[in-house]
């Protein structure tokens, strides 16, 4: 790991000194905490350091990001939202209010001395700006209000109004990252969608596309690269889906190639994964409805515990067949550039690639589709 970097890369890691002052601040173990710092080796780090009166320092050495900072608190959630500060090199000053009535626990938060957070608050205004005057509360009960009559009139002008603003925003944040190519805030949203799918990991190369090489060959812009060349292996639709072979829970292996001829759903899941578990329902009814149709599901799961993946197959009553190699890293996930989970893959009788991605109604949708049912 430590000879990934070049010299080149770690030229943007400086010196920085965080002194902080949160008024009123009550926490129980007398800590700060700070996550999100880049050392010289591109790694990831954490920091704590004592709290006294509400005031604490951290001091090190980064590559300029954006860290987290936050304390432990009495009660439910038992920590304040943590405070998103843009480091880069020299002294940068944070203040705070505590305030228990406030949903992030904190008021009136100030930074100074930091030039990268200054302009990230440009930024952020830009896009509040591209937005409007938007009420996205009255919006999100409209369109739960429509989804519990089935009006499909409502949604419909709900999701136009969602595609309007997502445009606007999406070219808000076009403009701000082709005009500041050299700047690390540009780095950090590209870094935030550079293992995306679809459209955003379209963006997400794009954008890359628009920043200085200088910047490109710091320890981010390396693992920006890292991140896009990964997603891209799950750039699959209208291509042939790679054949690999794992074995069931009971040892006996199985090809994604023996589903040839049938329409069948690669699905990535794990029994700890809870959005999983909740989508399981929507495959079940779909593998219900569209079997005897010519439809399968083949599950590859993440556990690397044989017993809990045993268990959540019979807890959730799936029928399909499962397999798994039990390692943290597996290596299907790995081919077919998977980064979170749950994802899914529908391939044809042909082995290309139709969709990815069909959560909740949407695969019943492609699968009325696909076999022209109702």
């Amino acid at each position: 790991m430590l000879g990934c970097f070049s010299a080149n890369a770690q030229e943007f890691v400086k010196k920085f000194r965080i002194e902080g002052h949160i008024k009123g601040l009550e926490t129980p173990d007398g800590k700060m905490y700070l996550r999100g710092l880049v050392n010289a080796n591109g790694v990831n780090q954490t920091d704590t350091v004592e709290v006294h009166d509400g005031r604490f320092s951290f001091s090190g050495e980064t590559e300029p990001t954006c860290v987290k900072i936050y304390s432990k608190r009495v009660g439910y959630p038992n920590y304040i939202n943590p405070m998103d500060i843009f480091v880069g090199e020299g002294n940068i000053y944070v203040e705070a209010i505590y305030d228990t009535t406030e949903y992030t626990f904190l008021r009136d938060v100030k930074v100074k001395g930091s030039p990268l957070h200054d302009e990230s608050v440009i930024y952020n205004r830009k896009l509040t700006d591209a937005l409007g005057h938007v009420d996205f509360e009255k919006l999100q009960k409209d369109y739960m209000t429509a989804q519990e009559k089935r009006d499909t009139t409502a949604l419909r002008k709900l999701n136009e109004i969602n595609d309007e603003l997502s445009t606007k925003l999406k070219q808000a944040m076009d403009d701000f990252i082709r005009d500041n190519p050299t700047s690390f805030v540009s780095m950090h949203v590209i870094s935030e969608i550079s293992r995306a799918t679809g459209e955003y990991l379209a963006l997400a190369k794009k954008w890359f596309g628009y920043m200085n090489a200088s910047v490109k060959s710091s320890l981010i812009g390396k693992r920006i690269a890292k991140n896009l060349e990964y997603a891209s292996k799950g750039e699959l639709i209208g291509k042939p889906a790679g054949d690999f072979e794992q074995p069931t829970a009971d040892g006996k292996p199985v090809r994604l190639s023996d589903y040839r001829g049938k329409y069948v759903l690669l699905d990535f899941w794990a029994s700890w994964c809870g959005p999983c578990r909740a989508e399981n329902p929507h495959v079940l009814a779909a593998y219900k409805r569209f079997h005897d149709k010519g439809f399968d599901v083949l599950a590859v799961s993440l556990d690397t515990d044989a017993d809990k993946w045993k268990k959540a197959i019979e807890e959730d009553a799936l029928p399909w067949t499962h397999v798994s190699d039990l390692k943290r890293k597996n290596a299907a996930v790995e081919q077919f550039g998977v980064s979170g989970i749950p994802d899914n893959f529908l391939i044809g009788p042909d082995g290309i690639v139709i969709a990815r991605g069909l959560r909740g109604d949407a695969l019943m949708m492609k699968l009325e589709e696909i076999f022209k049912v109702k």
